[in-house]
């Protein structure tokens, strides 16, 4: 047996904050039945036929979270989620990656009135040994709240979504998730990009502002509170066989005075004027920064982008910033 479906980064399928069911979901929830339907010996080999396909039951696992959220009946979700992290075989993944799906599931669960354990012990059942004790240690460990996993909770227009949420510190005044999503909408509604990742917890990195004046930008940095990163990648149509070679990244800020945010946009504008493959655009509203960054991540793949054409990103972007700070 193989899955013969992958999601795809530049469709966003990867994306969690409101994910839409897809061919991707309706084949792999197809597999997960039968493999759960079928005998030990069978599963067993059916586990190493898609060995290799790991990150396809991955990630279908952590979007059935967000489904089981969202629906009218969320249990079939969450078993067709955790029957897929049984499937995995855990030698060919990363032992940090094993149990990243488990806390969305079990987060969904709980918040849906369901038996996390029993569900999570039905799943243990159909996984090999080392999956299996992996399901039942996290199933036995107290229920935490998602920030310990590297997890949050968004509210979307279409209902609850989950980001990924790191450890620098995250102390916002305003709704930064919000806009964070605002901005993202703002991205994803050009034609050639689709968001691919929004996450909280995460500073912006000083390296794209070098070279224009250290001291200020020491200075305006320090002054962050919290931070959000949202990535785009190009649209499949685009990208073709190139599909993560070029792509958008806005590190969003909160600072503690409008001072430091008039800061960071004057770096960005004389940066922005300094020749160079990677085109940058500064927007910030009151204590808001935003600098969006378009470039190759591959050597030899020319940029999509230049300073010019970024441009036309600016107007969006402003009016989430200012609108939040306004509401």
């Amino acid at each position: 047996m193989v899955l013969g479906v992958r999601y795809s980064r530049s469709a966003g399928d990867f994306e969690l904050t409101n994910p839409i069911e897809n061919r991707v979901d309706a084949a792999v929830r197809s597999v997960c039945r039968r493999y759960a339907g079928a005998d030990p010996a069978r599963q067993a080999r059916w586990r190493i036929d898609i060995a290799d396909e790991y990150w396809t039951l991955w990630a279908f696992a952590r979007r059935n979270a967000v489904f089981a959220l969202r629906a009218a009946d969320a249990e079939p979700y969450i078993i067709d989620g955790l029957t897929a992290v049984a499937m995995i075989h855990a030698p060919r993944v990363d032992p940090r990656d094993r149990n990243r799906p488990m806390p969305l599931l079990q987060y969904a669960a709980v918040s849906r009135g369901l038996d996390a354990a029993r569900l999570f012990e039905r799943a243990a059942h159909d996984a090999a040994p080392e999956m299996a004790e992996l399901l039942r240690d996290f199933s036995a460990l107290p229920v935490r709240g998602l920030r310990t996993w590297c997890y949050a909770v968004v509210q979307t227009d279409a209902g609850p979504g989950f980001v990924e949420q790191g450890s620098d510190p995250y102390d916002p005044t305003v709704e930064l998730d919000r806009i964070a999503l605002g901005i993202a909408d703002v991205i994803g509604a050009d034609e050639r990009y689709r968001v691919s990742d929004v996450s909280l917890g995460s500073l912006l990195p000083p390296v794209w502002l070098q070279g224009i004046d250290r001291a200020e930008l020491g200075r305006a940095l320090a002054a962050t509170r919290a931070g959000a990163t949202i990535r785009a990648d190009l649209r499949a149509d685009i990208a073709g066989d190139l599909e993560a070679a070029r792509g958008i990244m806005v590190f969003l800020i909160e600072l503690r005075d409008e001072a430091a945010a008039a800061s960071l946009a004057r770096i960005a504008e004389a940066k922005r004027s300094v020749p160079s493959e990677i085109a940058i655009l500064g927007v910030s509203a009151g204590v808001l920064f935003a600098l969006l960054v378009a470039r190759s991540f591959v050597q030899g793949v020319p940029p999509l982008e230049t300073a010019n054409s970024v441009g036309r990103f600016a107007a969006g972007i402003a009016e989430v910033l200012t609108a939040h700070l306004v509401s």
